[in-house]
């Protein structure tokens, strides 16, 4: 189900392979737990999450395609995470910055990316200072104005 997932995004992070959840999975020393949607007798999504300090935090997921998008199983994961968070005291669920756009009609709350890099040859220091924006992709979609940069 993760690759399904994986094959249908627009970003990639790592791509793990089942090894890497079966060996996650069957961890006990592990402190995640997973979420498990199910329809009629079948498994057709999950979620692994970490509770840390007094965050809930999403970390993989995996849908079955197209059963995920019937059932709306991005907002019913979205809705029981929240759940988890309130019913034990978590005071943040963190979900990732993927697919913000839907998040944000759901409600969610973010912190604006701002990257910290910086390069030695003076020369291109200078001239990417000017782009810095076009690698903060939530604040175009946000509308958010790009901080002053100062060197």
């Amino acid at each position: 189900l993760y690759q399904q997932v994986y094959a249908q995004s627009e970003i990639h992070f790592d791509q793990h392979r089942a090894r890497f959840f079966d060996a996650l999975f069957c961890d006990a020393t592990q402190p995640g737990f997973l979420f498990v949607f199910r329809a009629q007798q079948r498994i057709v999504g999950w979620k692994l999450c970490y509770v840390h300090g007094d965050k809930l935090i999403d970390k993989y997921v995996g849908f079955a395609y197209p059963e995920a998008r019937r059932y709306g199983l991005f907002f019913v994961s979205w809705a029981e995470c929240i759940d988890y968070a309130l019913r034990h005291g978590l005071q943040h669920y963190i979900s990732g910055w993927t697919d913000a756009e839907v998040k944000a009609y759901l409600g969610a709350q973010f912190t604006m990316t701002r990257h910290a890099v910086y390069l030695r040859n003076p020369l291109l220091r200078f001239g990417l200072r000017h782009l810095a924006y076009k690698f903060e992709s939530d604040s175009r979609w946000a509308n958010v104005d790009t901080p002053s940069r100062s060197t």
